[in-house]
């Protein structure tokens, strides 16, 4: 599909040096990472990009003419251990990921803003500690992958009051749901008790009958 890269970077792809620059962002629990496949810091966006040089591993990135998630995979080698965030190890699965693609200059400076070239959330993580780096290997699926995922609501009182905060109309739907609700006699004696009265009835209407 087309990709609007803009004049600049547009560029940059036609000239005859070309420096292209990867900008992976990875939005952890304790703390966004945010690498580049150059050498050094750069600024960009507000924010403070760390270089990883050679030490980066981005797999192929899909596209086709059919709708559909396609995801990628995304190694950072050589990371300082500091800058790993503790919570690493929590439930990272779902939050943001994202790889933007630039250029830059002789002197390793940004022509343009980056163009973002994939867009999803992070789901199986990786890691190898070795002290002072580490590594880290996410596998991220791409946005269209939501609609893969069921849209499910449930009859039940938590489910109601998220709707319409208040409303207690379910809150005791889980109790009667397995309760037994008797309708007529409830045991043998009623159930004798009350043939023995239609029996009368019947008795009496038959004397009267007769009278």
């Amino acid at each position: 599909m087309a990709r609007d890269l803009g004049t600049t970077n547009t560029a940059q792809v036609q000239s005859e040096t070309v420096r292209p620059i990867l900008f992976a962002y990875l939005d952890f629990v304790g703390g966004a990472i945010r690498a580049h496949t150059g050498i050094g810091n750069i600024t960009w966006g507000g924010n403070t990009w760390s270089g990883v040089g050679s030490f980066a591993d981005i797999s192929d990135i899909e596209e086709g003419v059919d709708v559909a998630a396609r995801g990628l995979t995304l190694s950072l080698c050589g990371i300082p251990s500091s800058l790993l965030p503790e919570a690493l190890a929590a439930n990272c699965r779902g939050r943001t990921a994202q790889l933007f693609l630039g250029f830059t200059d002789a002197a390793g400076a940004l022509v343009a803003d980056p163009y973002q070239v994939f867009g999803g959330r992070m789901d199986l993580i990786s890691m190898d500690d070795g002290g002072d780096t580490c590594s880290i290997s996410v596998q991220c699926e791409n946005r269209l992958v939501d609609f893969r995922r069921s849209r499910v609501s449930r009859y039940t009182h938590e489910e109601q009051i998220a709707i319409h905060p208040g409303d207690l109309g379910l809150e005791f739907i889980a109790r009667i749901a397995d309760k037994t609700i008797n309708w007529g006699p409830t045991n043998s004696n009623t159930a004798a008790q009350s043939a023995s009265s239609i029996a009368s009835q019947r008795a009496a209407i038959m004397v009267r009958w007769h009278l």
